[in-house]
C-alpha cells in the first residue's frame, strides 16, 4: 500500500480501503480480509 495509493487504479484503491476499514473499524480476521481484498464475499 504505502504512499503511493494516488498511483493505483481506483478499484484496488477502493478493495485496498474496504480491507483497511474491515479490520480497524470491523475487527475482521485476516481470512476475511483477503475475501475483501480479491473481491469475494467474506
Amino acid at each position: 500500500m504505502g504512499r503511493n495509493i494516488h498511483q493505483k487504479s481506483l478499484k484496488v484503491v477502493i478493495l485496498m480501503q474496504n480491507a483497511i476499514f474491515a479490520i480497524t473499524v470491523g475487527n475482521a480476521d485476516m481470512d476475511t480480509v483477503m475475501k475483501i481484498y480479491h473481491n469475494r464475499k467474506p
